[in-house]
């Protein structure tokens, strides 16, 4: 499988702290705010917004799966995997004005924008 691929280069202010294990680790989880837990599950989301500082650089980079949680439940049977499909950089003014409202004017222009494809659970799996 094909990581998904940045589709412009990385702000030249960030640097690439990531570790080299990464790229075969586990899914980039997340734990999001209920409304937008929701969202994601009635597949009403399809992107997630991230500040492109060097923490979220050094998680997203090499990342193929996203699993969303609805806030920190250790319980995975509400867990949400995607795949992602594309990972750009955007200006803060770009982005939608719900994600505006919840981030806030912050010391970062740029965004990573995260476009995923929720991924259908066997029926076999517990999900509720």
């Amino acid at each position: 499988m094909e990581s998904a691929k940045i589709a412009s280069p990385i702000p030249p202010n960030i640097k690439m702290v990531g570790y080299p294990w990464r790229d075969f680790m586990n899914p980039l989880i997340l734990p999001m705010k209920d409304k937008y837990y929701w969202m994601i599950r009635k597949d009403e989301k399809t992107h997630e917004y991230r500040e492109a500082k060097p923490y979220w650089t050094s998680r997203i980079h090499g990342q193929e799966e996203i699993i969303f949680k609805p806030g920190y439940c250790p319980s995975s049977d509400w867990d949400v995997k995607a795949k992602i499909i594309s990972i750009k950089i955007i200006h803060f003014d770009e982005l939608p004005d719900y994600v505006k409202k919840e981030f806030g004017k912050s010391d970062y222009d740029n965004y990573f924008d995260i476009e995923f494809e929720k991924q259908v659970r066997d029926k076999n799996e517990r999900c509720k």
